[in-house]
């Protein structure tokens, strides 16, 4: 790092003894003619400063620029430059051939030297750091039935396919539109390579299942002959689509809502940040039920507020405490760990804690699980020994999801409801916009 760091500095060097030795050059072959002020109006000073914000450790891409743009820069010296060119001499046009080879072959040496700079090698991570927008993997809890199979079908329509079919275009310029689309993905598309833009992706979703009815509930501990994940099953032999074999995964466990489902999600998710590297570019995983209504351009707005640069030990949700678990008038209330657990319809882990939660070696699962999900989720987040960071959602319910939404007609009348007024706030927008350029173009 220190060799990078003492590149820019000696480059400059390099540069301005090149300088210093033409000036020299130029003055001594031409200190007897008489116009020797317009003569060298043929050269041009040299760009050598780098751009500011932009180091040798950032790659050579810059340094490459500043190269093309010297070179660009410095013109040959033409005799038609000269004034007088029938007082100049054969030994000044030598010299001056020579000093133009002196330098072409400087800048040779130099973009050597640079081209050898480290390259970037994380694109989505450096992609990830100039947006400074948080990203998620975001699990929808569903299971193999012909109902369910339906709601997948409505969930896809709906807000996971908000940026691409429902937002108003007429209303949204093309750069929005052309940013925004690449939004929403799926992480099995995420995951196999199968995105042309995968950096651009902030909301990696998966609907998923337990696909082995003599699994474990959960699963914690995996290798080759017992994997995470299994293949999919045949469609023939249940109720999946072939729409779910491309977003959905399906766990080597049990099918079961009240323990073990969730956590091996977070660690099927943990698994896919770190098979990739991508610990650096993903920041929270999401675990969400089927009968949960999300507002997307809502929750989105949401996901902007949400702790980045510190996104440690973050469990995020709708929080209930002993008084909202039902207090005294439920023995398993007295059983919870920390002051407060979320509730199961939609919360969310930092990737650190989501690991910590699925690690079978930090802490005894089974002392701490309760009769219900959410609960011992929010056990499990509490038996680490270091404080937690509380992430609350909204207070006023609607705001960024609905949950519950059991009845599709319900869920398709509060769809549109939102459509209708996230138009109205689009309008308003770009009704701002045009009142602010209007008053720009009277000043």
């Amino acid at each position: 790092m220190m060799t990078e760091f003492f590149k820019i500095p000696l480059i400059l060097f390099f540069f301005l003894a090149i300088l210093i030795h033409v000036t020299i050059q130029i003055k001594i072959s031409f200190q007897l003619h008489d116009n020797f002020d317009k003569i060298y109006t043929g050269i041009v000073d040299l760009p050598l400063t780098v751009p500011e914000n932009h180091g040798i450790a950032n790659g050579s891409s810059h340094f490459e620029e500043n190269i093309n743009n010297i070179k660009k820069t410095i013109k040959p010296i033409d005799k038609n430059n000269f004034i007088n060119e029938d007082t100049i001499t054969e030994s000044s046009n030598i010299i001056i051939q020579d000093l133009n080879l002196t330098i072409q072959n400087q800048l040779m040496k130099v973009g050597t030297i640079l081209s050898a700079s480290p390259k970037k090698k994380d694109t989505s991570t450096e992609h990830a750091k100039m947006k400074k927008k948080p990203r998620a993997f975001f699990g929808i809890m569903t299971y193999d039935s012909k109902d369910e199979q339906k709601r997948r079908d409505l969930i896809r329509k709906t807000y996971l396919n908000y940026f691409v079919d429902h937002i108003n275009r007429t209303l949204v310029g093309d750069e929005e539109y052309n940013e925004k689309k690449h939004w929403i993905c799926s992480l099995q598309d995420l995951d196999t390579g199968r995105l042309e833009h995968p950096e651009k992706c902030r909301l990696a979703y998966a609907f998923v299942m337990g696909a082995n009815p003599n699994g474990t509930p959960m699963l914690l501990n995996f290798n080759e002959s017992y994997p995470l994940s299994l293949p999919p099953p045949s469609l023939n032999e249940s109720k999946i689509s072939q729409k779910d074999v491309l977003d959905s995964v399906f766990l080597n466990i049990q099918e079961n809502g009240k323990f073990g489902k969730s956590p091996t999600w977070f660690r099927y998710a943990t698994d896919v940040v770190e098979r990739h590297g991508w610990r650096n570019s993903w920041d929270y995983i999401f675990k969400s039920d089927t009968d949960n209504l999300i507002y997307t351009p809502n929750f989105f707005r949401f996901m902007d507020k949400l702790p980045l640069k510190h996104a440690v030990r973050v469990f995020g949700g709708r929080p209930l405490d002993y008084k909202g678990c039902g207090g005294d008038f439920h023995d398993h209330c007295k059983q919870m760990v920390g002051p407060v657990f979320m509730a199961g319809g939609c919360y969310f882990l930092s990737l650190d804690l989501a690991k910590f939660i699925s690690d079978e070696t930090t802490f005894n699962h089974e002392a701490v699980k309760l009769p219900h999900e959410d609960m011992t989720t929010g056990n499990f987040v509490f038996s680490h020994p270091k404080n937690i960071r509380i992430v609350k959602e909204p207070r006023h319910k609607g705001v960024i999801r609905t949950h519950p939404v059991k009845k599709d007609r319900k869920y398709k009348f509060r769809w549109k409801k939102m459509l209708r007024e996230e138009n109205d706030r689009l309008t308003s927008r770009l009704a701002h916009v045009r009142n602010i350029e209007e008053i720009d173009a009277l000043e």
